[in-house]
């Protein structure tokens, strides 16, 4: 028996290189996950398992879609890292969203302090980004066509 077949589902991060430069658009970021997603469903064809993707997100600074790994690269808050944070979850989701084999997504990270604007890591809390995710999970919860949930205020994917 295979490695895979002992497996019911694959996880993998999703920190990929999505710009070269700082202040990337939404268009320009969807046609950078393009590759990325063909050879991810690709891969998840070969492997005949359903992948989740156990951490998607960006911290909230300026060149994020450079190196979306690197937390420390710039470590200010600013209105322009924020509106890259933005642009990249919208552009996530533009490109991943009802895709085949893609069994879900895990958002990184929803963490316990206030986000906003001073904050400068990889929450949405309190960011442009949080209102993107909050207009995608009404629109699936509105359509009847996903498993998005509301669960004590808080949106998540079952």
């Amino acid at each position: 028996m295979k490695f895979w077949d002992k497996l019911d589902i694959v996880g993998m991060t999703s920190y990929y290189t999505l710009a070269d430069r700082k202040d990337p658009g939404v268009d320009e970021i969807v046609k950078k996950w393009e590759p990325i997603r063909n050879d991810i469903l690709r891969w998840q064809r070969k492997v005949g398992k359903p992948i989740i993707l156990t951490e998607v997100g960006w911290c909230s600074q300026e060149g994020a879609a450079t190196a979306p790994w690197n937390y420390y690269q710039n470590q200010t808050a600013s209105s322009a890292g924020h509106e890259e944070q933005r642009r990249l979850y919208e552009a996530f989701l533009k490109a991943w969203d009802k895709t085949s084999g893609l069994a879900g997504v895990i958002w990184w990270e929803w963490s316990p302090g206030p986000g906003g604007a001073d904050d400068f890591n990889y929450t949405p809390r309190g960011k442009p980004a949080e209102q993107v995710l909050r207009k995608w999970f009404a629109e699936q919860r509105a359509s009847g066509k996903s498993d998005a949930k509301a669960i004590e205020g808080k949106d998540i994917v079952r």
